[in-house]
């Protein structure tokens, strides 16, 4: 297993067994996730539409006294959550980028 969540490939762990491969997405949740539910990035999602079946969501709730503890698992979430998925994906130019680009007036 590898440590690949400083990559920006779209989960934190890889798993190598023989030819079969599983990408992991790890979240905490501080308090219950049946209450408070996770978070997924739009680069979350995306990986994980693209991967399917090789893309799993590990919850790991009530994390704030430092230890949590194993909610669960998930295989494929994109398509098992996907009529409760709410969510729009925001991405931010910076004011710096915008005034130095081709086409800018200021």
């Amino acid at each position: 297993m590898a440590d690949v969540h400083t990559e920006g490939r779209g989960y934190d762990l890889e798993a190598r067994r023989n030819s079969q491969v599983r990408h992991v997405e790890v979240k905490g949740v501080l308090g219950s996730a049946a209450s408070d539910g996770i978070r997924m990035t739009g680069n979350e999602v995306l990986i994980a539409t693209q991967h399917r079946k090789e893309y799993w969501l590990y919850v790991i709730d009530h994390c704030a006294d430092g230890k949590g503890r194993f909610f669960g698992a998930y295989q494929d979430p994109a398509t098992l959550f996907a009529n409760v998925m709410t969510g729009n994906a925001v991405f931010r130019v910076p004011g710096s980028s915008l005034k130095n680009a081709p086409g800018s007036n200021a």
